[in-house]
């Protein structure tokens, strides 16, 4: 026996056993930082998933809005065409009304680009503000009877006084095409004078008695 070397061994354990436990200590340490960075890992693939998705998302965008710039410009460039185009048909419309509603053909009447009402007899223009109280009259209510006519998506129209500042002859003419206008199941009139009464189904009678209004149904 001896103790010398018993000594040493003893030692030498004692060290091994403790270099043994900081040795296990950091595996621990190391396995948890390998855990934390396989989850970090697997978070970040979840972020470079994202980020595709994201970018995909642009990509899609991106073109959705290229292809609706496009939309718009051809729709800006086609403007100017689709109005002068309705404005030729509404001008056709109106023309044909307004030659019914005067009993003649005087000239061409005509909705320009700037919203004016031209009448063009033999190549001489007028316009709205040069024509004459009843003329007026029937070059307005012209275009308005082409606008419910070509464009609105309307089964009822409302007409104020439309005889105003018109002859016996054109006020017949004016009922008769006012009545005649396609696609509406009812049109209400409101006139002080009785050209319409033989034209309509119903007729509403405001009477003033002594400042009273009384309604009559005819």
């Amino acid at each position: 026996y001896d103790p010398t070397a018993h000594a040493g061994a003893r030692q030498a354990r004692d060290t091994a056993l403790g270099r043994s436990e900081q040795l296990g200590e950091r595996a621990v340490r190391y396995q948890a930082d390998a855990d934390q960075l396989s989850a970090d890992l697997d978070n970040l693939q979840l972020v470079r998933s994202e980020i595709e998705e994201i970018q995909a998302e642009i990509t899609r965008v991106t073109q959705l809005e290229d292809r609706a710039e496009f939309i718009r410009s051809i729709l800006r460039e086609a403007g100017p065409h689709v109005t002068a185009t309705m404005l030729s048909g509404i001008s056709d419309t109106a023309d044909e009304i307004y030659s019914d509603i005067i009993g003649s053909r005087a000239g061409r009447l005509q909705w320009a680009a700037d919203y004016d009402i031209v009448l063009d007899q033999k190549n001489a223009e007028r316009h709205f503000a040069q024509f004459s109280g009843g003329e007026q009259m029937s070059a307005a209510l012209a275009v308005r009877l082409a606008l419910l006519r070509d464009l609105l998506n309307l089964d009822i129209a409302f007409f104020d006084e439309p005889t105003q500042h018109l002859d016996a002859t054109r006020r017949e003419n004016l009922a008769q095409q006012i009545l005649a206008v396609r696609g509406f199941t009812q049109l209400v009139i409101i006139s002080h004078d009785d050209t319409f009464e033989r034209h309509i189904d119903n007729v509403l009678r405001v009477t003033n008695i002594n400042g009273t209004s009384v309604i009559e149904v005819g």
